[in-house]
Order: C-alpha cells, then structure tokens, then sequence
C-alpha cells in the first residue's frame, strides 16, 4: 500500500511540474530520492486512509455510488484530469471503496490531494 501511495505521489508531482511546462527528468539516483523523500508522507496517508475505513465501517458510513460519481467527477476537475483517469488509478490501487467512506468530507481530498513534497485514492 505504501509502494503505490508512493507511485501515485511521485505520478502527480511529475503532472504538476508537467502543468507548468518543467519536464520530469532524473537519473535513478533522483528518482530513489525523490521515493525516500515520499515515503513518511506515504505512510502517513495510509495509516489515514486505514483509520477512516476503519471508523467508517464501525459507524457504517454509507456513500451511494451518486454521490461517489460526483465526487469523483469534482475532485478530478480539480486536479485537471478526467474522471475516468481518475476513478481508474482509484482502482488500481484498491481506494475507490475506500475513499467513497471518506469522500463525503471534502477534508479527506483536500488533504489527500497531491501536493510537490513528493502526488487519483485519486
């Protein structure tokens, strides 16, 4: 889980420094620091995301598939992708579900939001 809340940051750095027209480079030196450097914000995401799902579930938060459609829709206008590129990196890394208990509270993808210190539970 850490791994792909890494790959997903390191993803998202590199569309932000796309947006404003820098290309991503880096020998595999950089990109071995830049995970290092990802890795306790990494952790500290997933231990959220475990916590919330965990206190979802006990207080059985409900999120109908509308609502988690629309949620997805906004937050990937926010981040200037589809929500389908979204949803689908979602999947793949197995936060969709997860995040549809946390995205009720705009809190969660606010701070869940790639941002460069490092990058669509997405």
């Amino acid at each position: 889980m850490v791994d792909a809340e890494i790959d997903a940051a390191l993803r998202e750095y590199a569309r932000h420094l796309a947006r404003q027209g820098v290309r991503p480079e880096g020998s595999p030196d950089r990109l071995e620091r830049l995970r290092n450097d990802a890795k306790p914000g990494a952790i500290r995401r997933v231990k959220e995301y475990l916590l919330l799902d965990a206190i979802g579930e006990a207080e059985s938060v409900a999120v109908s598939d509308t609502e988690l459609d629309a949620e997805v829709k906004r937050r990937a206008q926010a981040m200037g992708t589809t929500a389908a590129e979204l949803k689908a990196a979602l999947v793949k890394n197995e936060r969709l579900r997860g995040s549809a208990r946390r995205c009720g509270s705009t809190a969660w993808w606010s701070s869940s939001s790639p941002r460069p210190r490092r990058p669509p539970d997405a």
